[in-house]
């Protein structure tokens, strides 16, 4: 019965976060067609909307492997790096967004940091590429540890167990919760660093202009509330999947913490379109023309600045 309602409660939740993410992603490809050019942030952005979508996709399909009548046999394990190397690809593209902000808007005076400022936008590839190959080898080496039993669908047979596995703590597991904590650690120094910095500019803004109502100052609050999000999301992205590791036998606890990770791609979705002007007046018109709301007669042309 509980897992009948966190099933349905997983399912209402990722819809929503699909359809943000897609949103996201078709915003950002008509972009690129119409300016040949997307920068940093639009392209860490739409990284981390192609894994969360993709890895909707493929929890979508679990659950329809688990209806009654369909019999479909799986290996665990191999689902287990998909899954594990996508979260991880999505978690080190937001850990980069971080670091994209961090040195475009906190400006420190040494040589090391200026070299960085200057080389992180030319170099963005191949760290997304080192991303890649590193969360696959680290979850090839969890699922080594892990055993495992055959998926099959237990209204077919009721004597096999459905998706049992256990977690052992071997070398790979706490490989993946020091990569995981050592990402957590650099995002979370970043948004921190983001923050006050953004913070001590407002106090220097407001001391100057006597007041809290300047164009500029609205933007740097609305920056600091896309941060904080983003730093709410690695937080329960970080819990999600130690917690997975920790609690992985438990059928119940394997889908609360699907919820959970649901819920970060929301967040992140959310946090996306409303700390994007250009893809809040693309909502706004996309509503306006199907529509379902009217009155807008007209949306702001948003330039975005170059990396």
């Amino acid at each position: 019965m509980l897992e009948d309602v966190l099933k349905r409660i997983d399912w209402i939740i990722l819809f929503c976060s699909f359809s943000g993410n897609i949103f996201i992603l078709i915003m950002n490809m008509l972009e690129w067609m119409k300016n040949r050019k997307l920068n940093v942030s639009d392209q860490l952005m739409s990284g981390i909307s192609f894994f969360e979508a993709l890895y909707e996709v493929l929890k979508a399909c679990g659950y329809i492997f688990e209806m009654p009548g369909i019999n479909i046999q799986a290996d665990l394990r191999i689902s287990m790096v998909v899954s594990l190397t996508i979260l991880s690809c999505n978690f080190w593209n937001s850990i980069l967004l971080c670091v994209n902000f961090c040195l475009k808007i906190v400006n420190v005076n040494r040589r090391f940091y200026k070299y960085l400022q200057k080389t992180f936008s030319k170099n963005i590839l191949w760290l997304l590429v080192l991303c890649l190959v590193a969360s696959v080898l680290l979850s090839l080496a969890v699922s080594y540890g892990v055993t495992t039993k055959p998926f099959f669908n237990s209204s077919l047979d009721q004597n096999m167990s459905l998706g049992f596995y256990e977690y052992g703590m071997s070398f790979g597991c706490q490989a993946f919760i020091s990569e995981s904590l050592l990402g957590f650690l650099l995002s979370s120094v970043c948004l921190v660093a983001i923050i006050t910095s953004l913070i001590r500019h407002i106090r220097k803004m407001q001391s100057t202009t006597g007041g809290f109502g300047s164009p500029n100052i609205d933007v740097h609050v609305r920056a600091i509330r896309t941060i904080s999000f983003l730093l709410l999301s690695n937080i329960l992205f970080f819990s999600s999947v130690l917690l997975t590791l920790l609690k992985g036998t438990d059928k119940s606890w394997r889908l609360f913490i699907s919820i959970i990770t649901s819920n970060c791609h929301v967040l992140n979705a959310l946090n996306a379109i409303k700390g994007n002007s250009r893809l809040i007046c693309d909502l706004n018109f996309s509503i306006y023309v199907m529509g379902k709301r009217g009155g807008l007669k007209s949306c702001p042309t948003i330039t975005t600045s170059k990396d």
